[in-house]
């Protein structure tokens, strides 16, 4: 019985939570951004769905875009940090995909706009994560192994490469002594390193080192 109701359940969750999400999306739109801040329960409630490492993306992606749209700023709330605890998660459990990658990017970025700056361990941690997805996605393979790709996953390396350049850009524009943290990165995996994962590493950087600055 416990099996059958979960199989149910696994049926309508998918449906239920997007419909949802559509719901509070456009409660938002109807009412005062900051009257939004003393909602606490509700946005803990957002927060810990969006964090669900069960959903799929074509839950988790709108669960994301919710964030945009309640401006929060610099206030803080439960949502202060969900993006990278998400692209964390799932990069921690293997289940990344480019289409959340990129939608994090993107969602951050706005919330940046809208005033919700980066906070100093926030942007440690993905100064960090960036260059791990990157690495795992650049073609530092054998050519014979990069020729057998077909093409959804050349498409999707290419994907998780080009938002990684973007998340670099964008710190490097926020802060130019984040500069510097990306430099000491790339000094640590230098070819002198007799490491050959750190090698392969320092090869990704001279890839992208030119669409960072672009």
């Amino acid at each position: 019985m416990r099996k059958r109701a979960y199989a149910v359940w696994k049926e309508v969750q998918e449906p239920f939570t997007t419909t949802l999400y559509d719901i509070i999306t456009d409660l938002l739109r109807i009412q005062y951004r900051h009257h939004t801040l003393h909602l606490t329960g509700m946005l803990q409630a957002i927060a810990d769905s969006i964090e669900d490492s069960t959903q799929s993306d074509a839950i988790t992606a709108p669960g994301l875009n919710i964030l945009s749209c309640l401006n929060l700023g610099s206030q803080s709330s439960p949502l202060d940090g969900v993006i990278l605890k998400v692209l964390q998660f799932k990069w921690n459990g293997n289940s990344l995909t480019p289409t959340i990658w990129k939608q994090g990017h993107l969602q951050r970025r706005a919330l940046h706009v809208a005033g919700g700056d980066y906070g100093p361990d926030e942007t440690a941690r993905f100064i960090l994560l960036t260059p791990e997805v990157m690495h795992a996605h650049c073609p530092h393979s054998s050519p014979s192994h990069v020729c057998h790709l077909t093409g959804l996953q050349r498409t999707a390396r290419d994907s998780f490469l080009r938002t990684g350049s973007h998340w670099i850009r964008d710190f490097a524009i926020i802060d130019m002594s984040n500069l510097s943290r990306i430099g000491l990165l790339m000094y640590r995996t230098s070819p002198q390193n007799p490491d050959p994962h750190t090698r392969r590493t320092h090869h990704r950087w001279t890839l992208h080192k030119h669409s960072v600055s672009a």
